[in-house]
């Protein structure tokens, strides 16, 4: 045996692994997230204001590149060998790094956030960098890639220098380079006269790896419950009321998703492509911040003027991740049997998502916005059901 049979090359993009399976070492990278995840939820949590919600989104953002750098890099040029695990393992240690210091990273934790940040990025560019020498068809992607990846760096690096209004900008910029990338890759390969005919890939494995990251982040729903029974002295039927439309509103978004959502691959598209990624971020930003606004409302629950300010609130997020929901529909092949009845049910929870929006700045009571929450957010299933049972069904009985 020699080193070079546990320590393969990556894998070049002609050899790619159709109708892959998620690995375990996925699965096991993707958990080290709810951590860093709950993080920034728990420094939400405490600095719940505009202010805080825009960290928050540079700080979520942060960790979705990172996710999402891991996963493609995986999904394209992973193997599984020694330096495939090494390299995850090593970037899983950086992210802890990142989970540790997220709850004060605009504050004191800055420095250990922006080490652990650089050292995390370094290895995703080497690993990036590296595909470019080995597969040569790659490295017009990969170099310019690797290049602002290397603009990331300095201006987190930067950053550990500077007054915090400063680095507060520069970590903005770099988040929005990271964002970005696909943009600013082909616009830069344009400026240099390169012909770019790199198709992005998503596959059946990657839709699978970004639902399964959707359930993690619909998790911080009942995390955010629990987390708000740990706030009271004594739990009363107002508490436990609370916790089952808590429960409800995790158990219907995962409805939502994953029946008119998941596992569907976007249109051959590039611009449809990047979409369909760039929605998942949102959703997933949108449902982190519901859990956290749940625990707010356990919180606050003895204070009429802020509870319902945090219950609309709530509605406007539980808004916004239908209308995502019905966004990502939009861009996705359906493989349903029944596409008639899946096309009307993804109008629906598009018209529910922008309902409970305009809902959420009415004012309505406490009793009003939970009921036309609920409703919002089980419209969807009921429709479906509706519509299979007495006209589907009814075809199904006319042909038999």
């Amino acid at each position: 045996m020699k080193i070079r049979d546990f320590w393969h090359i990556p894998r070049t993009l002609e050899e790619a692994i159709h109708n892959r399976s998620v690995t375990f070492l996925e699965l096991f990278y993707d958990l080290v997230f709810v951590v860093y995840i709950a993080s920034i939820n728990h420094a939400l949590l405490h600095h719940f204001t505009l202010e805080g919600f825009l960290e928050f989104a540079v700080l979520f953002v942060i960790g979705w590149w990172s996710w999402n750098n891991g996963a493609t890099y995986h999904e394209l040029h992973g193997n599984d060998d020694v330096r495939s695990r090494y390299f995850t393992f090593l970037q899983m240690l950086f992210i802890m790094g990142l989970s540790i210091f997220a709850p004060t990273a605009f504050t004191t934790g800055y420095v250990g956030f922006s080490v652990s940040f650089m050292l995390l990025n370094l290895v995703i560019g080497y690993l990036w960098f590296m595909i470019g020498v080995i597969d040569q068809n790659h490295r017009k992607m990969s170099n310019p890639y690797t290049a602002f990846i290397a603009l990331i760096i300095l201006f987190f690096l930067v950053g550990i220098f500077v007054p915090e209004h400063i680095r507060t900008i520069l970590w903005i910029i770099g988040a929005a380079i990271a964002l970005l990338l696909p943009f600013l890759v082909r616009l830069a390969l344009g400026l240099l006269h390169i012909k770019n005919d790199f198709d992005f890939p998503v596959s059946h494995s990657m839709s699978e790896r970004t639902g399964l990251f959707t359930i993690i982040v619909i998790g911080e729903i009942i995390v955010g419950v629990i987390n708000g029974f740990g706030l009271v002295d004594e739990v009363n039927l107002n508490l436990l009321s609370l916790g089952l439309f808590g429960f409800i509103i995790g158990v219907f978004i995962w409805w939502n998703y994953f029946d008119y959502v998941s596992l569907k691959i976007p249109r051959d598209n590039d611009v449809i492509k990047l979409l369909w990624i760039y929605l998942h971020l949102s959703l997933a930003l949108f449902i982190s911040v519901t859990g956290t606004i749940l625990t707010l409302l356990f919180e606050t629950i003895h204070e009429p003027s802020e509870y319902l300010h945090h219950l609309s609130s709530l509605q406007l997020f539980i808004g916004l991740v239908l209308l995502n929901i019905g966004l990502i529909a939009l861009t996705v092949v359906s493989d349903s049997l029944y596409p008639k009845a899946h096309s009307y049910a993804n109008r629906v929870v598009f018209v529910c998502g922008i309902g409970l929006i305009v809902l959420s700045q009415v004012h309505l009571s406490e009793p009003l916005i939970v009921m036309t929450t609920v409703i919002g957010l089980i419209g969807t299933v009921l429709f479906s059901f509706i519509y299979f049972v007495f006209f589907e069904g009814r075809k199904i009985r006319v042909s038999e």
